[in-house]
C-alpha cells in the first residue's frame, strides 16, 4: 500500500505542474473570441453592403449626366416636367416627419391633457422597430419595421392598410410631401418614393451605399438625407422629387444623422468625422463645426436660429447659425437622439437621464432618471407641457411633467421601447418597441395611446412547457381602462401571482391547465381572459455518481481530493430517473466521443481506456418521451 500512495502522490504532482499553463491558454482563446466578435460585426457591415450594392439596378433613376446618355437608363423619367416639383413641400398634418418639423423640435402643436393614458391598440410586426411613426392629414399611421425591411400603412384604429418592403433594413423614419407621397430610405442604398394611397413604388433613386438616415423634405420638395458612404467616407444628398439627384457633398465618414432644415433654407447635418455640417441649398458648403467625438444625433433648430445637437465627446452643443459656439454642457453621456425644444426655449435632452436645460447659458434646470438611456430616442413634448420618452434599455413609454416629475409609465414590451414617441391631432401617443417571443426571435409593435376603449385583458397564449422549469407568460396585454393597473394570474395548478404583469411559472407536474389573467384599472373596472397551458413531462434527471472528486486506483478510492483523479480502469456510475415515463437509455462520452449506451439499470459503464491528463467525462439520459438531460465532469486519468 505504501508504494500506491508513493504512486500517487507522484501523479498528483504531474497534474499540478500540467495545469500551469491552462489559464494562459484559455486567457489566449478569449482574447480571440472578443477580437473576432469585433471581426464579425465589421465583416457583416460591409458584406450586407456590398451584396446590396451588386445587385443595384443602375438605370432605375438618373442621377447623373453619363447615366442619362447611357442606353439602359429608363427616358420615361424625364416626362416629368419640373424636377424641382410643385406640388410643395413637407405635409401640413400631425406629425409628417421625423422629429415632427423641418427644425426638429419634436413639439407638437397639440394637446395631450385629454388623453386617458390607456393603451387603446396595438399592431404587432413581425421584426424589431426603433424608427419613429409619422402621421398623415387624414390620420393614417406609417411606421417602419428594421429586420423584415417592411414600411407599414395602419388606419387610424390600428388595422393594416398596405405594405410595401424595401431592399434592406429600414432604420430610418419616413417623411410625408405635401402631395401625399412618402419618401422612405434603407440599407439597400436608395431613397424609396411611394404613393400613399397604396404604397405602390412611385420610383426609387439610388445613393451610393446603404442608408439609415430619415429624409427631410424642404419647401420647394427638395429631399435631404445623409449615406454612409461612399466607402469610408459620408454624403449628404440632395435629391429632386421626380427622384433625380440635385447634388451631392462628401464628408470624411459616414453619415447616420437625420437633417434639419432652417427657415432660411439652410441644411444642417451631422457626420461621423466629428463636424455639423452646414449646406447652403445650392450644395456649397456654409460652414463645419468640428466637435471631439462621432455626431450621430440630429440637430434641432431653435425660433432664433440657433442649432443643438450632441456629440459622442459627451456634449451638447448650442451653435448660432452662423457657426460659432454660443454654449456646450457636459450630458456625461453620447447618444444617437436629439434635442426637443418646447415653446418656452427650454431644451430637453435624453442620455442616462432625461435632462432640461436653459437655451441662454446651457445651465441644467433639473435631471430624472427614467432607468436605462436615450439612445435613438427624440423626446416628443405636447402643448399642454407633458413630455413622453421611450427608453432604449428600459420596456416603458415614461410621460413627464414640465418641473421634472414622472406623471406615468406604461410596460409595453420585454426589450426596449427604443422609438421615439409622437402625437396626433386627438392627442393620441403613438411608439414603436421591440420584443423577443417565445421562439426568440426580435418582433415589434406599434402602440396608440388614447381615450375610446374600454378595460380589456388579453391573458395571450397558448403556453406551454416542461413541469419542473420555468414557463413565461408574455403575450399577454392590457388595453384601455384607466391607470394605474393591477394584476393577477392564477395559474390553474393552486399557485398565484399578485403585481406582476409578465410572470414565470414552475408546474410541478405535467397536465393540461388554465390560466387566468385578471387586471383592475384605476377606476375599479375589472377584466378577465384565460389561456391554455400545456405542460409536458419533465426532463430527466442524470447524476454521475462515481468517480467524483477523489483519488481511484484500479476502482477502488483512495482518498478525497479537489478533482476526480484516475489511475487505471475505473466502472463509471450514474443515476438517471424520470418518475412519469421512465428512462430509455444512459449514453456515456469521453471527450465528446460516444463509447456506450446503457439501457437497463443500473447504468454504468467500464472506463479501461490508456489515457493521460485531464479528459470530458459527460452522460446523457434520454426519457421514454425523448426528453434529454446530461451532466458532465472533468477527470484527470492516467493509464
Amino acid at each position: 500500500m505504501d508504494k500506491t500512495i508513493h504512486i500517487c502522490f507522484i501523479f498528483i504532482a504531474i497534474l499540478f505542474l500540467s495545469s500551469v499553463a491552462i489559464p494562459v491558454k484559455i486567457q489566449s482563446e478569449n482574447n480571440k473570441t472578443i477580437h473576432g466578435i469585433f471581426e464579425t460585426n465589421y465583416k457583416y457591415r460591409s458584406e450586407y453592403s456590398t451584396v446590396n450594392l451588386a445587385s443595384t439596378e443602375y438605370n432605375e433613376i438618373a442621377f447623373d449626366s453619363e447615366q442619362i446618355e447611357s442606353d439602359t437608363f429608363n427616358k420615361d423619367i424625364l416626362k416629368i416636367p419640373d424636377p424641382i416639383g410643385s406640388d410643395g413641400g413637407l405635409m401640413d398634418s400631425a406629425w409628417p416627419m421625423k422629429c415632427q418639423n423641418q427644425r426638429h423640435t419634436s413639439q407638437s402643436p397639440y394637446s395631450t391633457e385629454a388623453n386617458p393614458n390607456t393603451e387603446k391598440w396595438r399592431f404587432g410586426t413581425s421584426s424589431d422597430i426603433e424608427s419613429s411613426p409619422v402621421v398623415d392629414r387624414d390620420g393614417m399611421v406609417y411606421i417602419s419595421s428594421i429586420s423584415d425591411a417592411t414600411l407599414h400603412a395602419l388606419y387610424p384604429n390600428g388595422t393594416e392598410k398596405w405594405i410595401y418592403q424595401a431592399g434592406g433594413l429600414l432604420w430610418s423614419t419616413p417623411a410625408l410631401a405635401e402631395d401625399g407621397t412618402i419618401y422612405i430610405t434603407s440599407w439597400d442604398a436608395k431613397l424609396h418614393a411611394l404613393y400613399s394611397s397604396n404604397g405602390t413604388l412611385k420610383w426609387k433613386t439610388y445613393c451610393g451605399d446603404p442608408i439609415s438616415s430619415s429624409p427631410a423634405i424642404a419647401d420647394d420638395g427638395t429631399i435631404y438625407l445623409g449615406v454612409m458612404g461612399p466607402d469610408l467616407l459620408g454624403r449628404i444628398c440632395a435629391v429632386y422629387p421626380n427622384g433625380t439627384i440635385k447634388w451631392n457633398y462628401d464628408t470624411d465618414y459616414w453619415i447616420t444623422s437625420d437633417p434639419a432644415i432652417g427657415e432660411d433654407g439652410t441644411v444642417y447635418i451631422g457626420s461621423g468625422d466629428s463636424g455639423m455640417y452646414a449646406m447652403y441649398p445650392n450644395g456649397t458648403l456654409r460652414w463645419r463645426f468640428d466637435t471631439g467625438g462621432y455626431i450621430k444625433g440630429h440637430p434641432s433648430i431653435s425660433e432664433d436660429g440657433v442649432i443643438y445637437f450632441n456629440s459622442w465627446d459627451n456634449y451638447l452643443y448650442a451653435v448660432y447659425p452662423n457657426g460659432t459656439l454660443k454654449w456646450r454642457t457636459d450630458t456625461g453621456y453620447g447618444t444617437s437622439g436629439s434635442a426637443t425644444i418646447a415653446n418656452d426655449g427650454i431644451i430637453y435632452f435624453f442620455t442616462e437621464t432625461l435632462n432640461a436645460y436653459y437655451p441662454e447659458n446651457g445651465t441644467l434646470k433639473w435631471s430624472l432618471d427614467i432607468g436605462g438611456n436615450g439612445g435613438l430616442i427624440s423626446p416628443a413634448i405636447s402643448t399642454d407641457g407633458t413630455i413622453y420618452v421611450g427608453n432604449h434599455e428600459g420596456n416603458c413609454i415614461v410621460a413627464i411633467n414640465p418641473d421634472g416629475t414622472e406623471k406615468w409609465r406604461k410596460e409595453i414590451c420585454n426589450l426596449r421601447a427604443a422609438s421615439s414617441p409622437i402625437i396626433a391631432e386627438d392627442g393620441t401617443i403613438y411608439i414603436g418597441s421591440s420584443s423577443v417571443n417565445e421562439g426568440g426571435n426580435w418582433v415589434g409593435a406599434l402602440h396608440a395611446f388614447g381615450a375610446g376603449k374600454d378595460l380589456e385583458a388579453d391573458a395571450g397564449g397558448p403556453y406551454s412547457g416542461n413541469a419542473e422549469e420555468s414557463i413565461y407568460f408574455e403575450d399577454n396585454l392590457v388595453l384601455g381602462g384607466a391607470l394605474p393597473y393591477s394584476y393577477h394570474w392564477d395559474f390553474g395548478d393552486g399557485n398565484t401571482s399578485d403585481g406582476v404583469y409578465h410572470p414565470q411559472h414552475v408546474y410541478a407536474r405535467p397536465g393540461e391547465y388554465v390560466a387566468t389573467f385578471t387586471v383592475v384599472d384605476g377606476e375599479q373596472n375589472e377584466s378577465s381572459d384565460t389561456a391554455n397551458v400545456t405542460v409536458g413531462t419533465s426532463r430527466p434527471t442524470v447524476t454521475i455518481t462515481k468517480p467524483v472528486n477523489a483519488i481511484y486506483f484500479a476502482n477502488i478510492k483512495l482518498l478525497p481530493f479537489l478533482i476526480p483523479v484516475v489511475i487505471g480502469k475505473i466502472t463509471v456510475e450514474v443515476d438517471a430517473y424520470q418518475e412519469d415515463v421512465g428512462i430509455k437509455e444512459v449514453c456515456f462520452y469521453t471527450d465528446y466521443v460516444l463509447r456506450f449506451i446503457d439501457y437497463d439499470e443500473p447504468y454504468e459503464w467500464v472506463w479501461d481506456e490508456r489515457l493521460f491528463f485531464s479528459h470530458r467525462l459527460a452522460v446523457y439520459a434520454t426519457s421514454n418521451d425523448d426528453k434529454t438531460s446530461s451532466d458532465s465532469i472533468q477527470v484527470w486519468k492516467f493509464f
